[in-house]
Protein backbone atom coordinates (compact mmCIF):
# COMPACT_ATOMS: atom_id res chain seq x y z
CA UNK A 1 0.00 0.00 0.00
CA UNK A 2 1.32 3.24 -0.96
CA UNK A 3 0.50 6.07 0.89
CA UNK A 4 1.53 8.57 -0.84
CA UNK A 5 0.53 7.62 -4.45
CA UNK A 6 -3.40 7.18 -2.73
CA UNK A 7 -2.69 10.97 -1.14
CA UNK A 8 -1.99 12.11 -4.59
CA UNK A 9 -4.67 10.40 -5.98
CA UNK A 10 -7.30 11.92 -3.37
CA UNK A 11 -5.85 15.38 -4.74
CA UNK A 12 -6.97 14.69 -8.31
CA UNK A 13 -9.82 16.84 -9.32
CA UNK A 14 -9.42 15.88 -12.57
CA UNK A 15 -10.85 12.40 -12.39
CA UNK A 16 -14.51 10.88 -12.52
CA UNK A 17 -15.58 9.23 -9.21
CA UNK A 18 -14.86 5.84 -11.16
CA UNK A 19 -11.69 6.81 -11.70
CA UNK A 20 -10.66 7.98 -8.80
CA UNK A 21 -12.29 4.81 -7.20
CA UNK A 22 -10.18 2.12 -9.66
CA UNK A 23 -6.91 4.56 -8.86
CA UNK A 24 -7.46 4.42 -5.46
CA UNK A 25 -7.72 0.64 -5.41
CA UNK A 26 -4.35 0.07 -7.72
CA UNK A 27 -2.49 2.67 -5.44
CA UNK A 28 -3.49 0.61 -2.55
CA UNK A 29 -1.80 -2.43 -4.02
CA UNK A 30 1.05 -0.64 -5.24
CA UNK A 31 5.12 -0.34 -3.82
CA UNK A 32 5.89 3.54 -3.19
CA UNK A 33 7.14 3.52 -7.01
CA UNK A 34 3.55 2.64 -8.18
CA UNK A 35 3.70 -0.84 -9.23
CA UNK A 36 1.34 -3.41 -8.76
CA UNK A 37 -0.70 -6.62 -10.04
CA UNK A 38 -3.92 -7.24 -8.79
CA UNK A 39 -6.23 -9.40 -11.00
CA UNK A 40 -9.26 -7.53 -12.75
CA UNK A 41 -11.26 -10.03 -10.49
CA UNK A 42 -10.02 -8.53 -7.05
CA UNK A 43 -10.11 -4.55 -8.17
CA UNK A 44 -13.62 -5.55 -9.08
CA UNK A 45 -14.18 -7.45 -5.62
CA UNK A 46 -12.78 -4.05 -4.12
CA UNK A 47 -14.43 -1.54 -6.35
CA UNK A 48 -17.83 -3.43 -6.57
CA UNK A 49 -17.69 -2.70 -9.90
CA UNK A 50 -17.88 -5.31 -13.07
CA UNK A 51 -14.64 -6.50 -14.38
CA UNK A 52 -15.16 -4.89 -17.82
CA UNK A 53 -16.22 -1.71 -16.27
CA UNK A 54 -13.10 -1.66 -14.23
CA UNK A 55 -11.10 -2.69 -17.53
CA UNK A 56 -12.54 0.73 -19.04
CA UNK A 57 -11.08 2.41 -16.79
CA UNK A 58 -7.76 1.11 -16.75
CA UNK A 59 -7.97 1.78 -20.72
CA UNK A 60 -9.63 5.91 -19.91
CA UNK A 61 -6.73 6.07 -17.00
CA UNK A 62 -4.01 4.43 -19.38
CA UNK A 63 -5.04 7.15 -21.90
CA UNK A 64 -4.66 9.89 -19.41
CA UNK A 65 -0.86 8.78 -18.58
CA UNK A 66 -1.91 7.87 -15.27
CA UNK A 67 -1.68 4.12 -15.42
CA UNK A 68 0.64 1.95 -17.67
CA UNK A 69 0.16 -1.16 -18.25
CA UNK A 70 2.84 -4.38 -19.07
CA UNK A 71 1.46 -7.64 -19.80
CA UNK A 72 3.09 -10.63 -18.61
CA UNK A 73 2.04 -13.74 -20.26
CA UNK A 74 0.72 -16.47 -18.26
CA UNK A 75 0.69 -14.21 -14.93
CA UNK A 76 -2.09 -11.11 -16.46
CA UNK A 77 -1.21 -7.29 -15.98
CA UNK A 78 1.89 -5.42 -14.05
CA UNK A 79 0.65 -1.68 -13.25
CA UNK A 80 2.17 1.01 -13.13
CA UNK A 81 0.91 4.25 -11.52
CA UNK A 82 2.24 7.28 -12.19
CA UNK A 83 0.60 10.98 -10.73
Amino acid sequence: MSIKLMTAVWDRQDLSSTQKLVLLSLADWANDEGLCWPSIDRLAIKTSMTGRSVQRIIRDLESMGFVRRDEVLGKGNRYWISI
